[in-house]
C-alpha cells in the first residue's frame, strides 16, 4: 500500500483491521503507515469498536487527533471579520496606521480558521497551514500593543521611559519577530522530522520560540508599570482619579497584554509535551486557551482604539523643554 491513492476503492479486510487493532493505541510516530490507510477503509464498518479504533488512527496520524468543529470554525470566522472591518473603519478616521497590524492578525486567524473549516471537511489537508496562521497571528497583535503604549507615552512624558518610546516599540517588535522565526524554524524541523529524535528537537526549538515571546510580554507588563508608576510619583498622575480616556487604554492594555499571556502560557503548556500531546489533541483547550483569547483581543482593541481615546483625552501634557506641566484636565 506504499503508492496508496485515497481516491481508490478498497474494501476494509481482515488485513486491515489487524493493522488497525495493533496501532490504534500508539502514538503517532510509532503508526504503521499501512495501517492509516487501513484506518481510511476501515471507518464507517457496522463494527463500533472497530470504527472507533480506526477513528482514532485517522485522526492522529493526520495531526489534528479530532475532527475540528465547523461551526465554530465559522463563528470565528465571522467574528473577527467583524472586528477587522470595525478596525478599518477606525483607520481611515484616525489614521493611526500602526493599527494595520491588528487587522494583518484578524486575517491571520480568519485564514488559520478558514483552514480548520476546510480540515473539518478533509482531514488530509489544511493541518500545516492552520497551524502556521494561528502560530503567526498574535506577533502582530503585540506589535499593535507595543505600538498602543508607545503613543500613549509619547502623549504624557516620554523621558521616563527606559528608552524612547519608538526605539522600545521597534525593539521588543523585533524581539517578537526574532521568536516567530524560531517557531517557524521549529515547526519546519518537526513536520518534516522522519524519527522521533528529530521531531523532538523541532518541538523543544518551538517551544523556546513561544517561551521567548511570552518572557518579552513580560517584560513589556514591567516596563508598562515602571512607567506609571513613574508618573504617579514624579507628577502625581493617580490612574484611579485620571480622565475616562486614560483609564481606557491604561485598562485596556493589561487587558490584552494578560490575554497574550494566557494564550502564550498554553501553547508553552502544549508544546511542552510535544506537537501531538494530549493538550495539542484538545479542541476545547484550543479553542479556550488560544481562540477565545486572541478574539477578545481584536475587540478590546476596538474599545481602546485611540479614534476613541488619546485622540479624546483631557488630561495632563508635559512640556519636555522647560519640565512644565500644562493641565488641560482633572487627573
Amino acid at each position: 500500500m506504499s503508492d496508496w491513492d485515497f481516491r481508490q476503492v478498497l474494501h476494509c479486510n481482515s488485513t486491515m483491521k489487524a493493522l488497525i487493532d495493533a496501532n490504534w493505541q500508539r502514538h503517532k510516530l510509532d503508526m504503521a503507515y499501512d495501517a492509516f490507510i487501513s484506518s481510511y477503509y476501515c471507518r464507517e464498518t457496522g463494527n463500533a469498536t472497530l470504527t472507533r479504533e480506526a477513528n482514532r488512527i485517522w485522526v492522529a496520524y493526520n495531526n489534528w487527533g479530532y475532527w475540528p468543529n465547523n461551526g465554530w470554525a465559522m463563528f470565528t470566522l465571522v467574528a473577527f471579520g467583524l472586528s477587522a472591518l470595525l478596525h478599518i473603519y477606525q483607520i481611515l478616521r484616525s489614521r493611526y496606521w500602526s493599527f494595520v497590524m491588528v487587522v494583518m492578525g484578524c486575517g491571520g486567524e480568519m485564514y488559520g480558521w478558514s483552514m480548520r473549516w476546510i480540515g473539518g471537511q478533509n482531514l488530509l489537508r489544511g493541518y500545516g497551514e492552520q497551524l502556521a496562521a494561528l502560530t503567526v497571528s498574535p506577533i502582530v497583535f503585540s506589535g499593535a500593543l507595543y505600538s498602543l503604549f508607545g503613543s500613549l507615552a509619547r502623549s504624557m512624558n516620554p523621558s521616563l521611559l527606559p528608552i524612547g518610546s519608538k526605539k522600545l516599540t521597534w525593539w521588543l517588535f523585533g524581539v517578537e519577530f526574532f521568536t516567530l522565526l524560531v517557531q517557524v524554524g521549529g515547526g519546519a524541523t518537526a513536520a518534516g522530522a522522519e524519527d522521533a529524535s528529530t521531531f523532538n528537537v523541532g518541538s523543544w526549538i518551538m517551544l523556546g520560540g513561544i517561551v521567548a515571546q511570552l518572557v518579552v510580554t513580560l517584560i513589556f507588563l514591567a516596563v508598562f508599570g515602571v512607567y506609571f508608576s513613574r508618573l504617579r510619583s514624579r507628577h502625581n498622575v493617580d490612574i484611579r482619579y485620571a480622565d475616562s480616556h486614560l483609564k481606557v487604554v491604561f485598562w485596556g492594555i493589561i487587558a490584552i497584554s494578560s490575554l497574550i499571556v494566557i494564550r502564550g502560557a498554553y501553547r508553552t503548556a502544549e508544546l511542552s509535551e510535544g506537537m501531538f500531546g494530549p493538550i495539542a489533541h484538545s479542541q476545547a483547550g484550543l479553542i479556550l486557551g488560544d481562540c477565545i483569547p486572541m478574539l477578545a483581543v481584536t475587540y478590546i482593541f476596538n474599545v481602546v482604539h485611540p479614534l476613541y481615546t488619546l485622540q479624546k483625552r483631557t488630561d495632563h501634557v508635559f512640556n519636555l523643554e522647560d519640565n512644565e506641566e500644562i493641565k488641560l484636565g482633572q487627573v
